[in-house]
């Protein structure tokens, strides 16, 4: 019987001392365990030795609200959070060695979004592409459409290239200081063609 009492005893205080090991998420020193949907930047993480998760988040104030959930009373909630704009200038520069003898168009899309057609029949100039772009990874859908009708040229020489490039514009022209990629078709090809390329907007 001392010993059922003594197991019973010890599985209590086994059970009270159970949450002591549970680990917990402190912002600012504010417990916050349950807090969701938000991003906090600029910060330091420690775990400390019971697993629990502490963040120094300058600027961020916690406050509580009603039910004593803690959240950031100046944190931004991440879904509402709008894609970093780049400081650079970012421009779709097309070239044909001869206009309308390479027999493409070209459709450019970037991150999803058409932004202009290219056509080989039409001598084209710089688009600023900027509005299109955002910090951090960008892609960039190429398709090139051979025209129909009679072919004005089968050379490898007549081609039709679009670059992709960071840049700067000035009255009627723009200097690419960092050409990022190119995509290019020649009058010798006859297929239609989908490329799609990456590069990091700064």
């Amino acid at each position: 019987m001392r010993h059922a009492l003594r197991w019973t005893v010890l599985g209590a205080l086994l059970l009270a001392a159970a949450p002591a090991f549970a680990s917990s998420v402190f912002l600012n020193g504010v417990q916050v365990d349950g807090l969701a949907n938000q991003k906090v930047s600029n910060a330091t993480v420690t775990f400390d030795a019971q697993g629990n998760v502490h963040i120094d988040a300058p600027g961020i104030e916690v406050k509580t609200m009603g039910g004593g959930q803690a959240q950031p009373a100046n944190a931004i909630p991440a879904a509402a959070m709008p894609p970093a704009r780049p400081s650079k200038h970012y421009f779709l520069v097309p070239q044909q060695a001869v206009v309308g003898m390479s027999g493409y168009d070209i459709d450019v899309f970037i991150n999803g979004t058409w932004v202009t057609r290219f056509r080989g029949a039409e001598e084209a100039n710089p688009i600023d592409v900027s509005k299109y772009v955002v910090g951090g990874a960008n892609k960039v859908l190429f398709t090139a459409r051979k025209t129909k009708g009679e072919r004005k040229s089968f050379s490898p020489e007549h081609t039709f290239t679009v670059m992709v490039g960071e840049g700067t514009a000035g009255g009627d022209q723009v200097i690419i200081d960092n050409p990022l990629l190119t995509f290019k078709r020649a009058a010798n090809e006859a297929d239609d063609v989908t490329e799609e390329y990456n590069f990091t907007g700064r």
